[in-house]
């Protein structure tokens, strides 16, 4: 598989786009591409079983990380896990991935009613709060490293919402009463300019604040938020 191969397929079905753009541009901030490499490696997040973003532990037909001329790269395609990312020397961080919900036919491991579930149809709300929370704790173990000392624009889309319904997947949770429905394609989930010590300090807040629009967003008025902020201190603490 190639790098346009990858991109191509992420955008056949939904997908989130994740961006970090620090406010000021210093092309050699962190000194070399294996440098680069190595802190995505240091910061990526693994809490459940999956990293993010995925860092490839090997180069082969599904997976490959790779030097550009100022970044390192990577992508896979394996089961449902579908990502591209790119880390420049300047700080910049780039991740489009699929929405693991929309690939589950093609997870070997998930039963046969998950792997029949149509593309682009559903959003369980507990994976959500899980992933931004993971976005959201990665971009913080970059702001620890150093990376935007002079602050960091954060740019969080999802795309293909339109019509889908949130629907909790784990038997052990209580269903939803009512039918929460997006009616845009597109979600900007966050679109914010913010220092170093926000970053660091106020992690958890951003990524909930992210959870609330998102779902704000399916309609969905009576969150339970205290839920969530549960959610996440089980998952940061390795206890999910």
């Amino acid at each position: 598989m190639t790098r346009e191969e990858i991109l191509k397929k992420i955008k056949e079905r939904g997908y989130w786009v994740v961006n970090f753009h620090p406010t000021k541009f210093v092309a050699d901030l962190i000194p070399s591409r294996t440098e680069a490499k190595q802190i995505i490696k240091d910061c990526s997040v693994e809490l459940r079983g999956w990293d993010y973003p995925h860092v490839p532990t090997q180069n082969d037909e599904k997976q490959e990380i790779y030097l550009g001329e100022d970044y390192v790269e990577a992508y896979i395609d394996w089961w449902s896990y579908k990502e591209l990312w790119r880390f420049h020397q300047s700080g910049q961080f780039v991740h489009l991935f699929g929405m693991t919900i929309d690939w589950f036919e093609e997870h070997e491991w998930l039963s046969e009613g998950m792997r029949k579930i149509e593309p682009g149809t559903l959003l369980d709300p507990i994976a959500t709060v899980y992933l931004v929370t993971e976005i959201f704790e990665f971009l913080r173990r970059l702001a620890l490293k150093g990376i935007y000392s002079n602050g960091v624009k954060v740019r969080i889309r999802m795309v293909g919402t339109n019509n889908r319904v949130l629907k909790i997947l784990d038997d052990g949770r209580a269903p939803l009463m009512m039918e929460y429905k997006a009616r845009t394609n597109e979600i900007t989930v966050s679109e914010k300019e913010l220092s170093e010590r926000e970053i660091i300090d106020r992690s958890q807040e951003l990524a909930l604040e992210s959870i609330h629009y998102i779902f704000e967003t399916f309609d969905w008025e009576r969150q339970p938020i205290e839920t969530f902020k549960s959610d996440q201190q089980k998952l940061l603490e390795r206890r999910i």
